[in-house]
């Protein structure tokens, strides 16, 4: 987009801008949940017998979007990302190994 030139364009872009952030900020938090549980599965002995091949995961896991990344009017904020690892990780060490 080009820079805006007039209040009325500076308003337009700011809101395009904010879509584009709140449809970031979901796909960050959908694909941390998927890629962390997928990890963990992996990790599961039960699912992977040859744990040579060593799957790592996120250092330490996020509870949610850090503070200092949230927009105040842009992106939804779930509080719960552990939580929705450790669902996501089950069911799939549940179908996988099942």
């Amino acid at each position: 987009m080009p820079t805006p030139t007039t209040v009325e364009e500076l308003k337009t872009a700011r809101a395009a801008a904010g879509e584009r952030y709140a449809a970031a900020i979901a796909e960050l938090q959908a694909s941390l949940i998927e890629l962390a549980a997928y990890d963990i599965a992996l990790q599961n002995g039960n699912v992977s017998h040859n744990h040579r091949e060593g799957y790592r995961t996120f250092h330490g896991m996020a509870d949610n979007v850090p503070h200092s990344l949230r927009h105040p009017e842009f992106g939804a904020y779930d509080p719960d990302w552990r939580g929705q690892v450790k669902t996501l990780a089950d069911q799939v060490i549940r179908n996988v190994a099942g």
